[in-house]
């Protein structure tokens, strides 16, 4: 009798423990599922999706990088700029697509005065300031006896970002993304001791171009006004700036065409 009792209670107990286990074990495969199914999503994610994130994560960064640089262009010298189509509405002999074209022109013609250390050609076409600039950089090197050399300048990409008027001129910004090569090399060796001649680099630029407010006649850089004195109307030959030999005023080619104030490099 107690044998009997005692055999049905351990054989209760068995049946208890092994449910208990499969409860356990059940949990432990519903467990291990959830993670076989979470490292299939991850690798999922990391091998599709992963990629794509990337991707539109960089160029949210680019483009929030390029507003940020916008802006502070936008607000240059404290002064917002204005856009390109109330210009036109004002001077509608100017043409966007030449200005440019011809800015581009004259700035890979800065670059070629800076590498044959002769300004001489762009004397009527950049500001007073700026050509004494690109004159003293031309001494420096040919003081250190060293050619700076721009080969196989291309301007990839060139953008109008707007204007301001300041003190009766006209002030038009552009930004230019350039890629050469860029290096220096010893007169006396010829031997590059800065740079290379291998590789390229890409630069990018913010030009500056004015003219006197009012001028309707030369709608882009490098494009030849009609060159009278404004305060008499006599026939002029123009330096960069010259006296009137009638009525003796002082005229700079500013007064007629655009001319190059400003360049610098920035990074965008």
């Amino acid at each position: 009798m107690i044998l009997s009792i005692i055999r049905q209670m351990l054989f209760i107990w068995t049946v208890d423990v092994l449910d208990a286990i499969h409860d356990v074990l059940d949990v432990i495969c519903k467990f291990l599922s959830y993670i076989f199914v979470g490292i299939i999503f991850l690798l999922a994610f990391v091998y599709i999706f992963w990629p794509a994130f990337v991707a539109v994560l960089i160029v949210i960064l680019i483009i929030k990088k390029r507003k940020k640089y916008i802006n502070q262009v936008m607000n240059t010298e404290g002064t917002k700029l204005r856009t390109v189509k109330e210009y036109i509405k004002t001077y509608p002999s100017f043409s966007a697509a030449r200005f440019r074209k011809g800015l581009s022109d004259l700035f890979s013609r800065y670059q070629n005065a800076l590498c044959t250390k002769d300004p001489s050609g762009l004397r009527n076409e950049i500001s007073s300031l700026l050509y004494a600039q690109l004159e003293s950089e031309i001494k420096g090197y040919r003081r250190i006896s060293q050619t700076y050399h721009a080969d196989k300048l291309y301007i990839s990409q060139d953008h109008i970002l707007g204007w301001r008027n300041e003190n009766d001129r006209d002030v038009m910004i552009v930004s230019l993304k350039t890629q050469f090569r860029e290096y220096v090399t010893d007169d006396n060796t010829g031997e590059v001791v800065s740079g290379s001649k291998d590789n390229f680099r890409i630069k990018n630029y913010l030009l500056e171009c004015a003219r006197t407010a009012g001028v309707r006649n030369a709608g882009s850089v490098n494009e030849t006004a009609s060159r009278t004195c404004p305060k008499c109307g006599a026939d002029l030959e123009m330096n960069q700036s010259t006296k009137c030999p009638y009525c003796g005023s002082m005229i700079s080619s500013s007064d007629f065409d655009w001319i190059l104030s400003s360049i610098k490099e920035v990074t965008p």
